[in-house]
């Protein structure tokens, strides 16, 4: 009985559940307040998942982006739509002590960057 009362305590702190189907949830709150819900049908990596189930990525595997992200103050529901040529402006609003001649020097890092999602690059 103590164990399964653990269990229960354990996934209330980690916000994950496991359906009577076998399939995962992972809940969270994002920076503005709403609630959001991912699944996946493995826990971890290393699970095997059975036939006719699609799973690309492991819940604990999302749920590390998604912490990542909102320590990073991004939405990760934004943060597969974000663009290199967004990040950018932004970046730009921030620097406002540059000087105009290297504002006119990054200019020809813009047409570089392009419309590419920020999500293929990896750090």
């Amino acid at each position: 009985m103590g164990d399964v009362d653990l269990w229960q305590r354990k996934n209330e702190i980690t916000n994950e559940r496991q359906y009577s189907d076998g399939k995962y949830e992972y809940r969270y709150i994002d920076r503005n307040g709403m609630k959001h819900s991912i699944y996946s049908w493995k826990l971890v990596s290393a699970y095997k998942i059975s036939n006719g189930k699609k799973c690309e990525e492991s819940l604990r595997d999302m749920k590390c982006r998604i912490e990542r992200d909102l320590e990073d103050d991004i939405a990760p529901q934004e943060a597969k739509q974000i663009t290199l040529d967004k990040i950018y402006d932004e970046y730009m609003k921030s620097k406002y002590e540059l000087k105009q001649s290297t504002r006119i020097n990054y200019k020809y890092i813009k047409p570089v960057l392009g419309n590419k999602k920020s999500v293929i690059y990896r750090y």
